[in-house]
């Protein structure tokens, strides 16, 4: 085989091997993006949720319960337990007062 071919055949493994690692490059930073803008929104809710039950409520259970009516997991909320989870955050009541505002694990 001439010297060329080898040549040019390794050039092109080597051009689309690049090509390769670009396109992967690219694709993994945009998923990075849209993950961290998720987050992102996910902190900003329970932010908001949190400065709203702190703001308006004497932090009893009924009154935490009123306020975030609006929220969008309230109706998957069993407010008879001791513990109401938030996108990343947990409320802990102890005797129906605010007792805890803890990171899910």
């Amino acid at each position: 085989m001439n010297k060329w071919k080898v040549a040019f055949w390794i050039s092109i493994v080597v051009l689309f091997s690049v090509i390769g690692l670009l396109i992967y490059e690219q694709t993994d930073e945009a998923f990075k993006t849209v993950r961290t803008s998720i987050n992102n929104s996910k902190n900003y809710q329970d932010l908001d949720a949190i400065s709203k039950i702190l703001g308006e409520t004497n932090l009893t259970k009924p009154e935490i319960q009123n306020s975030l009516r609006e929220h969008k997991l309230f109706n998957n909320w069993d407010f008879k337990r001791d513990t109401i989870s938030l996108e990343r955050l947990n409320l802990i009541f102890k005797n129906n007062k605010l007792n805890k505002i803890m990171e899910q694990q």
